[in-house]
């Protein structure tokens, strides 16, 4: 109901056909299970902006060739589930995950050998020297568009917040016109962690 598929007389409409034309040929196949679905990544979605975060999250994987699963960070004593790489993005406010997880995240990253990308817009993050090689020296409401320096060329972006950054073992991969990190790279004991200063 509603979606289309069925007439008024609850006949089905050409796309309700196509619908079981599928479904037999899924029958037919040659085998009974299909292999589980690999996971390229586990997208942990903050307590705030969840929808615009986890739809540009899907965007950018599925350029990058990524097959995204969601986890909420802010459900209490709830596992992420094993991956190689953890994507936390738009981390902004304040209470953005329980301890739990973030403790489970830093171990995926440090013992289990997973990459964790953390894309900023504001947030309070805690750990910035241990866990990305990041000294803050502080949280700065942004003027107009900036430039992004990265190899492959410049980028321009506009953020409403930023952080001054120093490198403390950081790998600088990119800076603005202000020489501000804008991404970089940390090892974390067996992993690695990104840290992109813009959402």
């Amino acid at each position: 109901r509603s979606l289309g598929i069925l007439d008024q007389d609850r006949k089905p409409k050409s796309v309700g056909l196509e619908i079981g034309k599928m479904s037999k040929l899924i029958r037919e196949l040659p085998f009974e299970d299909l292999p589980p679905h690999q996971i390229d990544a586990v997208c942990v979605l903050t307590k705030n902006d969840r929808w615009s975060n986890a739809s540009a999250a899907f965007v950018l994987g599925k350029q990058a060739g990524l097959d995204i699963q969601y986890c909420p960070g802010d459900i209490s004593g709830l596992e992420l589930p094993d991956a190689p790489m953890y994507i936390v993005p738009g981390v902004n406010k304040w209470a953005i995950m329980y301890k739990h997880s973030w403790d489970t995240l830093k171990r995926k990253v440090h013992d289990d050998g997973a990459s964790m990308l953390v894309t900023y817009d504001g947030g309070s993050l805690i750990e910035l020297e241990d866990v990305f090689g990041l000294l803050p020296h502080g949280n700065v409401k942004s003027q107009g568009m900036h430039t992004a320096q990265f190899d492959s060329g410049k980028l321009g972006y506009r953020v409403t917040y930023e952080l001054l950054l120093q490198s403390v073992g950081a790998k600088v991969l990119a800076v603005n016109e202000e020489g501000n990190p804008v991404f970089t790279e940390h090892d974390y004991g067996n992993g690695k962690v990104y840290f992109l200063n813009m959402p």
